[in-house]
């Protein structure tokens, strides 16, 4: 009953949970998911168990589906962030941040796209 725990739930989130910090370090989903492929592959490789092995490529395969999904979530962000940066537009709400922030800079606020806007 514990092996079962361990392999389907354990270390399936531990896999994805790794997966997500090792794209943001290394940016690669590929290399992310090799990585990820050559631990389980050791592992299995030192149990002797064939079980494992199935294991260790379902692992793999997840590890790249999971960086991937953070590569794009990244990108989306980024793109989203560099909108904001070129102006404040709705998306950023800036105009509800600038409201609640008191003015400075002689009615100026800033806004979270980190662009001065004269308040209004």
């Amino acid at each position: 009953m514990n092996t079962i725990l361990l392999i389907f739930l354990a270390l399936p989130l531990a896999t994805v949970i790794i997966s997500i910090a090792l794209q943001k370090i290394l940016k690669s989903p590929i290399l992310v998911s090799a990585i990820t492929f050559v631990v389980f592959l050791i592992i299995a490789l030192i149990f002797n168990n064939f079980g494992l092995l199935v294991a260790a490529i379902a692992y793999g395969i997840l590890s790249f589906l999971t960086a991937y999904i953070a590569c794009i979530l990244c990108k989306i962000s980024s793109e989203r962030a560099s909108n904001c940066n070129n102006g404040c537009n709705d998306n950023c709400n800036c105009n509800e941040i600038e409201n609640a922030l008191p003015s400075g800079n002689n009615g100026n606020s800033g806004c979270m796209c980190r662009n001065y806007r004269r308040r209004r």
